[in-house]
């Protein structure tokens, strides 16, 4: 009975072998669908290419990518493979709660991928020139009324201990602004870190866009008037931005959830033209169809936002990716909002970005300058200086 097995086993074998080889000859695959790239051919043979061997790896390469099955086979491998990871490294996070651990390049605490702390020492001369550059656009524009808000994260904050690096007080107490007008959300502990911050992203989640929205008001002079309903649980499988960039997509993954909101009716630009809205916050999703920017908007360089709100005053946002989950918020709040990303403006509108002219052109009375640590280091998010 065994020796009937093995025999049926080896014709099956032979039998699927002929089958790809001759597939592979008469009709081969052009592309490798998996793996997105073209489909390795069958080789015409040489004796050069015998001899080196380069023939047998083109034709081992071929019969990869040509037998029958094999891509659904290999998905289903890094699939297995991806999972069986996840499980390992889980149950080896267990025995660390509270600490880092180095995995695959990446750093993780709890379960959420983080960035390094970034200590003070180090970014104390960029944070210097930085206050310096804001401070002399203070300066030179006394027609307007400045707003400055540092946004820490984990760079912010030693989880382990809750160590706060401090570097949010130091650039904030250089900066030539009233106490009431400058301030930081704040991320002291790891608790609040894991409150208001995706697992896999480098963005707020729905919770932090919703406290960043209802500490801004205040300082901006407003009352929050939109409610958050929620959080709803809108698409799972997400592999965020530090997932992608860690090369660990599918094997950390996190539900997606958000807040609905009343929006006010707006009229929204961007970059010139006119756009049915801004991110897709109406909108529902199916599993694994969701990421940051597609919720809340990207980095363009120019999104205008007009609501039928009269005498609510104009706004300039002056921000990176952090401020596209709180615009529409922002916005519903004002007669016009104005966010400007300057790492893109010029690109995008097709000349470089003057504050004086523009913030004239649109009657804008208040400049909100809103970022995390790299935004507030680099001189490519300052008006008149870097890039822009």
């Amino acid at each position: 009975m065994k020796q009937a097995v093995d025999r049926l086993w080896v014709v099956l074998l032979l039998a699927a072998m002929l089958l790809s080889l001759g597939k592979a000859i008469v009709r081969p695959k052009d592309i490798n669908y998996y793996e997105n790239r073209p489909a390795a051919a069958l080789p015409r043979f040489t004796v050069t290419g015998l001899l080196s061997g380069d023939d047998q790896d083109a034709l081992e390469q071929a019969l990869s990518d040509q037998t029958v099955g094999a891509q659904g086979l290999e998905q289903r491998w890094h699939r297995w493979t991806a999972a069986i990871q996840k499980w390992g490294l889980r149950a080896f996070m267990r025995q660390f709660q509270g600490r880092y651990v180095s995995f695959q390049g990446m750093e993780i605490f709890d379960d959420y991928i983080v960035y390094p702390t970034r200590w003070l020492e180090t970014e104390q001369d960029a944070l210097e020139k930085k206050a310096e550059g804001v401070n002399a656009l203070i300066a030179a524009h006394p027609e307007l009324t400045f707003y400055a808000y540092f946004i820490e994260k984990d760079t912010d904050l030693y989880l382990e201990t809750d160590y706060s690096t401090g570097v949010s007080d130091y650039l904030l107490d250089r900066l030539d602004l009233p106490s009431e007008r400058k301030a930081a959300f704040p991320v002291r502990t790891a608790a609040d870190f894991k409150r208001f911050f995706f697992r896999t992203d480098h963005h707020w989640n729905c919770e932090g866009a919703d406290q960043a929205y209802r500490q801004l008001m205040p300082m901006l002079g407003k009352t929050a008037s939109l409610q958050a309903e929620g959080p709803e649980r809108i698409a799972g499988g997400m592999s965020g931005s530090k997932a992608l960039l860690s090369a660990a997509e599918g094997m950390f993954t996190e539900d997606f959830y958000a807040y609905r909101y009343a929006f006010p009716p707006m009229e929204i630009t961007i970059n010139g033209q006119p756009a049915a809205d801004f991110g897709a916050q109406n909108e529902s999703y199916a599993d694994g169809e969701v990421s940051y920017s597609a919720f809340y908007g990207g980095d363009d360089g120019e999104i205008c936002f007009h609501t039928e709100n009269p005498g609510a005053g104009n706004i300039l946002v002056i921000g990176e990716s952090f401020d596209n989950a709180i615009l529409k918020l922002l916005a519903s709040e004002y007669e016009n909002l104005y966010s400007i990303d300057l790492r893109n403006y010029e690109t995008d509108i097709g000349h470089p970005f003057d504050l004086a002219s523009y913030t004239a052109e649109h009657n804008i009375d208040s400049v909100l300058l809103i970022g995390n640590l790299d935004y507030w280091k680099l001189e490519e998010f300052l008006p008149g200086g870097g890039a822009a």
